[in-house]
């Protein structure tokens, strides 16, 4: 068994050999030379989260934080830049790179490894979702001669970083004098010549500018990601109905083959543009900005009112209009509407750490909580004819006994229905961020009140949530709004004409699990 079963250049053809007191293999085809280590990828991973650390690693931080002052003066990256360190172990280097202002992060397979755990995500690379098109700068020291599939982490390195954004490549000189201690059991997987590695960046898509020896014994890469030809989508602009787009687009672009991301423009909603900073959590799209209705009223209207097309071409100088409202307004699920790409409802998404602090932040501040969102404006003037302030602090009330009440909503419902209705409560209307927003729904007990994109977007989150709806929309669209296993589970949804608020408290008592179903 071999943890390497292809090459670099997808060959499968080997002899082994005995080099500098390793085992290893040669590509028969390239000339490329890996360890062959007896592990399964899986195995490989539970290593280094376990064991990396404890032993293999010995250099202390103080001593990597003096490496990483020597590294930053060399790569003169300027103060404001955003900044990723993979691999970035305890933190060192993240901790220089703050210390003059960049805005930096790392990431690392070893849980509880980096003296920064604030500015650290865990895991595989690929399974953070950072959003496409993010960082201004990443930084890879010592980390891709250990990766099994260096080809798959380059590329999502270019899909992260910023068209015309710096990758600088640290890794080790294994043919230099100098370079031979680098020839270790298990952890260096890729022992390749400058030549090869070259080749390798400039074939999954990067410019390399310079490569040079600041440190004897290693190869500093300074390497850019060029722009690349996207197909541009526009998607309409509020939270729930960009929700549902992002649901279908992965198949959608596979079905049309717009390629593994695409450029997103949001139709202008004036000052109520918040949903960007939501749709920009998707790995699969580039956030570019927002379009204006100018030539293309009616397609526009078609897409958001009509039983008409979700996927309408060149509308406002873009490749596609993608929306979903109006089919789902006219009672169709996401599955019927373009039945041939499959739907996603729980895309790969980016969980900042921003969002996880406030998330932690919320149950340690609030204890168990329930989000309430009842506004006024718009169309809810329906709804709040059968459910006004009076029922809906008398809800307050019903909950505040239990567990602390938090109302949610943009700045624009500050000072509306929900602040006026009275009761205990905490209102936070306009005082969260998306991020901000998604970690209070993420640690909340339940969810009740108006159907809108945040209160949507937290029942697809699998929240227990108890909506109140109004035949303003058909019935069909109060359960195909959302992920079709929630409904029921934990989801309900309730005809605001026929409920009270001891229905509703009951509604989201059930299933939050403190009463027994009827």
């Amino acid at each position: 068994m071999d943890l390497i079963k292809r090459c670099l250049c997808r060959a499968t053809r080997f002899r082994a050999l005995e080099r500098n007191g390793l085992a290893v293999k040669q590509c028969l085809d390239c000339g490329a030379l890996h360890q062959h280590v007896e592990m399964t990828e899986t195995e490989y991973a539970d290593w280094y989260r376990t064991a990396y650390h404890d032993g293999c690693y010995t250099h202390t931080l103080e001593h990597d934080r003096e490496v990483a002052k020597k590294r930053l003066d060399y790569y003169r990256i300027p103060a404001g830049a955003r900044l990723l360190d993979i691999g970035g172990g305890n933190g060192a280097f993240v901790m220089e790179a703050k210390a003059r202002g960049i805005e930096a992060v790392g990431q690392d397979l070893a849980e509880g490894a980096s003296a920064a755990p604030d500015d650290t995500y865990t895991g595989p690379l690929a399974s953070i979702h950072f959003p496409t098109d993010h960082f201004d700068v990443v930084t890879m020291h010592d980390v891709l001669e250990h990766a099994p599939d260096p080809i798959g982490m380059l590329l999502e390195v270019r899909r992260i970083l910023k068209q015309g954004g710096r990758l600088l490549l640290d890794f080790p000189d294994f043919v230099a004098p100098e370079g031979r201690h680098h020839w270790k059991p298990v952890e260096h997987l890729w022992l390749l010549d400058i030549d090869r590695l070259l080749d390798l960046l400039t074939a999954v898509g990067f410019r390399v500018h310079d490569h040079d020896h600041p440190i004897p014994g290693k190869w500093l890469v300074d390497a850019v990601a060029p722009a690349e030809k996207r197909t541009s989508i526009i998607l309409p602009p509020g939270i729930g109905d960009s929700y549902w787009a992002l649901a279908k687009l992965q198949g959608l672009m596979s079905l049309y083959g717009w390629g593994d991301v695409v450029d997103v423009w949001l139709e202008d909603a004036k000052d109520k543009n918040r949903a960007a900073d939501f749709v920009r959590l998707a790995p699969f799209v580039a956030y570019q900005g927002t379009v204006k209705q100018a030539r293309n009223r009616m397609a526009f209207h078609e897409a958001y009112r009509q039983d008409g097309r979700a996927v309408i071409p060149g509308v406002e100088d873009r490749d596609f209009l993608v929306s979903f409202n109006g089919t789902l307004g006219a009672g169709h699920s996401l599955e019927d509407t373009e039945p041939a790409a499959p739907v996603a409802w729980r895309y790969p998404a980016w969980r900042s750490l921003g969002e996880r602090a406030a998330e932690r932040g919320y149950r340690q501040r609030f204890g168990e909580y329930v989000v309430a969102f009842f506004v006024d404006g718009g169309f809810y003037h329906k709804w709040v004819a059968h459910f006004g302030a009076r029922e809906i602090g008398q809800t307050f009330d019903l909950l505040s006994r239990d567990r602390t009440v938090v109302i949610m909503g943009a700045r624009w419902d500050v000072g509306g229905l929900s602040s006026k209705a009275g009761g205990n409560v905490v209102d936070l209307s306009g005082q969260t961020s998306v991020e901000e927003m998604l970690g209070l729904l993420r640690g909340a007990a339940g969810i009740v009140g108006f159907p809108a994109g945040n209160t949507i977007v937290g029942a697809a989150m699998g929240v227990p949530t108890a909506l109140l709806y109004h035949d303003h929309f058909v019935k069909p669209f109060w359960t195909n709004t959302v992920p079709p296993d929630t409904v029921g589970r934990s989801y309900r949804a309730l005809d605001v004409t026929r409920t009270g608020p001891g229905d509703l408290v009951d509604a989201i008592s059930v299933l939050m699990g403190d009463r027994a179903a009827a």
